[in-house]
């Protein structure tokens, strides 16, 4: 979990250099990052077992 200051203080960071969007963790990155991705490279059907 991150904590709220660090969020907040790359948020006030952001605002500063005038940046139109901020990332302030690992997980927001790779997930926005996985946006752009072909949802068949993300969504692949799982094997079932009997």
């Amino acid at each position: 979990m991150n904590d709220p200051a660090d969020v907040v203080r790359a948020a006030l960071d952001g605002v500063e250099a005038n940046q139109s969007e901020v990332i302030a963790d690992p997980l927001s990155a790779q997930v926005k990052a996985q946006l752009a991705l072909d949802p068949a490279t993300i969504y692949t059907p799982s094997s079932t077992t009997t």
